[in-house]
């Protein structure tokens, strides 16, 4: 309970210092409740704050509300954070989505319902200072740009983090298939001449082969020429001896 005593205190606190550049907003104006915006103006990346209190007592308080933004709802029943002072603070940020996010004014139409006052609802006028869009729609606003102005909007660039640790190795990939057979290769040097082996062992003795039958002839032949030679010098000899 004191947390939450102290907390609605510093929220006062801090509202009492924004409501310096706040404006109250009067359309439609509502006597009986007081409703504030913060800022009235910034990009997608601003928190705007709206702050509704009551200024009478035996009616309900805004604690819930909700909100649309040109037309399109962005909260159902949003219910608000109670301040010291009973008034109800709720928070919102500008829809990243086209075209809710273009230069210029936008208007936030907040509702709601109170026990013993009925419905209740708020025009508030917001413009966007600077677009920055959707991410969807980022590439090709980015490449549309002057390199000048991707500088402004890039910054220096900062110093290099620790390098993170390795990641675990991932599963072996399936083989691939196989590539198209290379060219045929240039055909080399004619090698040196080896040592000679050792001599075999000697093999067994083959089978006597079948006498050629031109060998039988060419024998027969040469043993008739033996003989007629034969007879012719026998012949030559005896009739020598007879002469002597």
């Amino acid at each position: 309970m004191k947390k939450f005593v102290l907390w609605s205190v510093m929220l006062s606190l801090m509202f009492c210092v924004v409501c310096s550049e706040a404006s109250e907003v009067p359309n439609p104006y509502y006597p009986n409740y007081s409703i504030w915006v913060y800022p009235s103006e910034g990009t997608v990346f601003t928190d705007i704050l709206i702050r509704i209190r009551r200024e009478k007592s035996g009616i309900g308080d805004c604690d819930t509300i909700d909100i649309f933004w040109d037309d399109e709802c962005i909260a159902l029943s949003k219910t608000g954070t109670q301040s010291a002072d009973d008034s109800y603070n709720f928070w919102l940020k500008v829809p990243d989505q086209y075209p809710l996010s273009n230069l210029g004014n936008h208007t936030i139409n907040v509702r709601a319902s109170t026990w013993g006052y009925g419905f209740l609802s708020w025009n508030i006028t917001f413009r966007i200072t600077e677009y920055y869009p959707p991410e969807d729609l980022f590439m090709a606003w980015w490449n549309n740009l002057s390199n000048e102005t991707r500088e402004k909007l890039r910054g220096p660039q900062g110093i290099q983090g620790p390098q993170g640790i390795q990641g675990i190795q991932g599963p072996k990939g399936n083989t691939g298939a196989t590539g198209p057979k290379g060219d045929k290769g240039d055909k080399g040097d004619t090698g040196s001449i080896g040592p000679q082996g050792i001599q075999g062992l000697k093999g067994d003795k083959g089978d006597t082969g079948p006498y050629p039958i031109e060998m039988v002839a060419l024998n027969l032949g040469v043993s008739a020429i033996s003989g007629i030679v034969s007879a012719i010098a026998l012949s030559m000899v005896r009739k020598t001896k007879k002469e002597t």
